[in-house]
């Protein structure tokens, strides 16, 4: 299942965003282990600069366990398209759509 924190804002619903929710969710049950997005509008410190143009989030497995936040990110790098860009940092994972300017 994927949750949000109570300030997560999405100003433009995309097919991007969607795709991400779509492969996060799919992760999340087949592994059973719930994810938390906490910042999609509003980026936190080093977040991506898409921040505010829907085009980016910061989300995190419920607990932040390295093991599963590895597994996460291995598996989005597996299947989310080129123009997305995957990073891990030592409790989240980042993503970023980065096609134009």
């Amino acid at each position: 299942m994927i949750r949000f924190d109570p300030g997560v804002r999405i100003a433009y619903m995309s097919w991007p965003l969607a795709e991400l929710f779509a492969a996060a969710a799919w992760w999340s049950g087949r592994f059973g282990i719930d994810l938390v997005f906490f910042a999609i509008e509003d980026p936190i410190p080093s977040s991506p600069p898409r921040h505010g143009m829907s085009l980016a989030a910061d989300f995190s497995t419920e607990g932040a366990a390295a093991e599963d936040l590895a597994q996460l990110h291995a598996w989005l790098l597996g299947v989310l398209p080129a123009p997305w860009t995957v990073s891990l940092a030592a409790d989240r994972v980042s993503v970023e759509w980065e096609v134009g300017e």
